[in-house]
């Protein structure tokens, strides 16, 4: 399930276009969520009326496929903000207008769709039309009063969108009496414009709407991550491909140049050995002595927190390292002695909750001499294939046998390669 991406150049030229194009354009990393206010002062003078407009979205989602297919989703929030003291804001309504930004700036009717439109308080929303657009009825802002509504959408399947551009325009009267008519000098109106910017080439993503059990796959160019949603669970999900990237390598693993990070906004409720991550990657030029029977993957799990016992020279973590072959530590005060941050070290005598640790070149497990200060943590690192055991014999069998790798050469340059396990991080 791959959409048509974009070269670097172009991808440039487009960021390039909406900069100009969109003045509310947000952050447009991999996950950015970012909020946008309209521009007119709140509070605002004292003769006009008092209330404010912001839309949130998180950036980088994936576009939908432009087959008739499963989606991928993105939602956008607003929030309607009564800042007056005393006096109620009536008829207020909201009219969502939706449109499709392409990579020269241009404009074309969205292909994006409506969910659904939740509100607090509950009032009336409609559908989206084959404008673009969808109406709420608001109602009366009392004094002070917070209005969100919120509108899960899936995203645009139109292979050339670069972004969504999702506008409010709030209006309001101050009194009962005053018309419903744009020009009775008592309403007033705002406007927040946000775009939803699309990740493409590297990058992809998706919310994961709860409700929704099926299975999901998030492309880059060069990679997916696939994985199962029971619909239990409201969540995002991230991937993004780096290349050149020697950091994360790990001492007698042969270290390849591409790396896949993966972001889930939930952990361990949803994922483990019923119910993997796979990522499926194409490894290009990979070195001569890299095939696709000897290739192993080093994934690096996010950070857990650990302390440090000098008197035993153990460590104690909220899960069990038996499986873990290192581990690099970070703190936010002074790493226990004699230990060094961005060093990787052996995990070595795990047992229950508890590990030592040695160094990678060989020898018995460090002594500790200090417990450290701060906050401790454990970037734990799993070499997948190494043993006999972590290697499937098909891209299918990694979903049954997890954690395990399974890799084809598709060609003189490039090694697909299919690796499951249960947690997020990134993936060497």
């Amino acid at each position: 399930m791959k959409n048509l991406r974009m070269s670097s150049k172009a991808a440039l030229r487009v960021a390039a276009a909406l900069a100009v194009a969109c003045v509310f354009l947000g952050g447009a990393g991999t996950g950015a969520a970012d909020d946008v206010t309209n521009p007119n002062p709140c509070p605002s003078p004292d003769k006009a009326k008092r209330f404010c407009v912001t839309v949130s979205d998180t950036d980088g989602v994936s576009r939908s496929p432009a087959l008739p297919a499963d989606p991928l989703y993105m939602e956008s929030i607003v929030t309607v903000k009564s800042t007056e003291t005393s006096r109620s804001l009536t008829h207020a309504a909201l009219r969502v207008t939706l449109v499709d930004v392409l990579g020269d700036a241009g404009t074309t009717a969205t292909r994006a769709t409506l969910v659904s439109a939740t509100t607090n308080p509950a009032d009336e929303c409609g559908l989206l039309t084959l404008e673009g657009t969808i109406s709420c009825d608001i109602g009366k802002l009392r004094p002070g009063q917070v209005w969100v509504g919120r509108f899960l959408m899936t995203t645009s399947r139109n292979p050339l969108a670069a972004a969504t551009r999702f506008s409010a325009r709030v209006s309001v009267d101050e009194r009962e009496s005053d018309s419903d008519d744009p020009l009775d000098p008592n309403q007033e109106v705002r406007e927040a414009v946000n775009p939803t910017v699309y990740g493409f080439g590297d990058r992809g993503g998706t919310l994961v709407p709860a409700g929704i059990a099926r299975k999901f796959s998030v492309p880059t160019t060069l990679s997916s991550l696939e994985f199962f949603s029971a619909g239990t669970l409201a969540f995002s999900a991230f991937i993004e491909d780096f290349d050149g990237d020697t950091g994360r390598c790990f001492p007698g693993v042969r270290c390849l140049p591409q790396t896949t990070s993966a972001a889930f906004g939930v952990g361990g409720a949803l994922f483990g050995t019923s119910n993997p991550i796979q990522w499926i990657r194409q490894i290009l030029n990979p070195p001569d002595d890299v095939d696709a029977n000897n290739i192993d993957a080093i994934h690096r799990y996010d950070g857990i927190t650990v302390t440090a016992n000098p008197a035993t020279d153990r460590f104690t973590a909220p899960k069990s390292l038996a499986n873990i072959d290192g581990v690099r530590f970070s703190t936010t005060g002074t790493l226990p002695a004699p230990l060094q941050a961005g060093v990787d070290y052996l995990v070595v005598q795990a047992s229950g909750l508890t590990f030592k640790v040695a160094p990678t070149g060989g020898g018995g497990a460090i002594d500790l001499t200090t417990a450290g200060t701060g906050t401790t943590t454990a970037e734990r690192v799993r070499v997948i294939g190494d043993k006999g055991t972590e290697r499937a014999n098909s891209c299918a069998q990694t979903l049954t046998k997890v954690p395990s790798i399974f890799a084809v050469r598709l060609s003189e340059t490039v090694i697909q390669e299919c690796v499951s396990d249960t947690e997020n991080g990134f993936m060497k």
